[in-house]
């Protein structure tokens, strides 16, 4: 009996594992997605425990004006390193760990945008408070990205404060 109860154990177990490893984010999708909608893709590389991740999450992520931003021209890929959900992105196709790697990305947290056609625009490495992610979210969102890049973007803002 008790070895019934332990093969059950480990079938219930084995199952729901599988399951939850075999969920897949295919980026390629949500790109033809921002293209319908709009938007930009916008991926969150993170760690479970890194202190400045979780600070960005806290401060800047959950700031109610941010919110609405990313709500309406943005479609969120959150990849924490740690979990183990799949990726599909052009060729590449494995864990969340190896994606990171694969785009050289090893200092978290790191913000990466992809335009309408599934290509890189911008990348940023590192925490940043509400107001200047809300600087990097309006670069994005106007696609000023193609004009400029975002030092030029910001030299253009303080020349419009005058």
């Amino acid at each position: 009996m008790n070895y019934i109860i332990k093969g059950l154990v480990l079938t219930i177990f084995l199952s729901i594992s599988s399951y939850a490893s075999s969920e897949t984010i295919n980026i390629d999708k949500l790109s033809k997605q921002s293209l319908k909608e709009n938007k930009h893709v916008l991926i969150f590389f993170h760690m479970t425990y890194c202190p400045y991740c979780e600070k960005m999450i806290n401060e800047s992520f959950e700031d109610v004006e941010i919110k609405k931003v990313l709500k309406k021209y943005f479609i969120m890929v959150d990849v924490n390193t740690t979990d183990d959900e799949n990726i599909i992105y052009k060729k590449f196709k494995g864990d969340k760990s190896d994606f990171a790697k694969m785009l050289n990305i090893s200092f978290f947290p790191t913000v990466m945008f992809l335009d309408q056609k599934n290509n890189i625009t911008h990348t940023v490495k590192g925490y940043r408070n509400k107001s200047k992610f809300k600087l990097i979210l309006d670069f994005i969102k106007s696609k000023s990205y193609k004009e400029m890049d975002f030092n030029g973007y910001l030299d253009e803002i303080e020349l419009n404060k005058d």
